[in-house]
């Protein structure tokens, strides 16, 4: 954890570590080397896992967005390994800045440098371009959160996370229409339970009628308890009642470093060779399901249950 709190991407408070630990009832000496433990073992048993070993404090981080649960773990490591084997598409960009090139004007991405006072991290989603361009799919998008996500496991740490969604110079339209509900129930399945993403909040700023509808979309595949932690803003001061404007970016009047500035030091993060090696590795965690004990396919990939149809004009 050493060098992830001298990235100036990534800071925590001085009790971060602790505290985190202290809500999941992980800070006695010794409850997290056994809590890993327990999970590594149990993964050198599982007949199906093709990756074997993996990084302690990637084991860690899962226990903590697990609450402390071992089962939990399991289930999200189940989870992301069945989700690369039955959709490779989600996993095959490594590099965040040359694989995703197109996307960069379009949506940016971030999360902030500094935690919350109760050790939540704040995730931005800025979208730029209006109107879309006829050539884009939501598809590298989802993507690029997986890059992301890849990355928080390895060197973030905190209780969750707030998202901020803020389509003010965007046309909400534009992202309704092209939004597939499958492929985002999906990426959404794989980020809360395989991930282990804890949304504190989900924040969208947008003065469109149409955000009504996203809002609908969202809570199509959220599970009933996270969709009432959708939270929509007219205007950016309502959002300031919920996020601390003094960690945001000066572009939302906060006192950060700008989208633009944050989202190019990301992608440079993201595209290190450090992590373009780890990216590709972490592409060969996933089943051979042939090997596979016992059949909970529909569970473990959480491809089930229906969608209302929504009619777009």
């Amino acid at each position: 954890m050493e060098s992830t709190i001298r990235n100036q991407l990534i800071t925590f408070h001085s009790d971060t570590l602790h505290a985190v630990k202290t809500v999941f009832k992980l800070e006695s000496p010794g409850r997290m080397d056994e809590a890993v433990d327990l999970l590594q073992e149990w993964i050198l048993k599982q007949t199906h896992f093709i990756k074997k070993i993996y990084p302690r404090i990637y084991l860690e981080s899962i226990l903590i967005s697990s609450k402390g649960s071992v089962e939990i773990a399991k289930r999200r490591i189940e989870k992301m390994c069945t989700m690369r084997t039955f959709s490779p598409q989600l996993f095959d960009k490594t590099d965040a800045k040359n694989d995703l090139m197109e996307l960069h004007d379009i949506i940016k991405t971030i999360n902030l440098p500094k935690l919350t006072e109760d050790h939540y991290r704040i995730t931005l989603i800025k979208i730029t371009a209006k109107p879309l361009p006829l050539q884009y799919s939501n598809l590298d998008f989802f993507k690029f959160i997986i890059i992301l996500a890849e990355y928080i496991k390895l060197h973030d740490y905190c209780q969750g996370f707030t998202i901020i969604l803020d389509h003010r110079d965007a046309n909400v339209m534009d992202f309704v229409t092209r939004t597939n509900l499958y492929e985002l129930q999906n990426v959404i399945s794989l980020l809360t339970e395989g991930y282990g993403i804890r949304m504190k909040g989900l924040h969208i700023i947008s003065s469109s009628k149409v955000v009504d509808t996203l809002v609908i979309i969202f809570k199509q595949v959220f599970s009933a308890k996270l969709a009432t932690r959708i939270h929509v803003h007219k205007t950016i001061e309502t959002l300031f009642e919920f996020v601390p404007k003094s960690l945001l970016p000066e572009d939302l009047g906060g006192d950060e470093r700008s989208i633009s500035t944050l989202y190019d030091e990301w992608l440079q993060e993201l595209s290190t060779e450090d992590h373009i090696n780890y990216m590709n590795m972490m592409r060969g965690a996933c089943t051979n399901e042939k090997l596979r004990l016992i059949d909970h396919l529909d569970e473990n990939l959480g491809l089930s249950g229906t969608f209302r149809a929504l009619a777009f004009d």
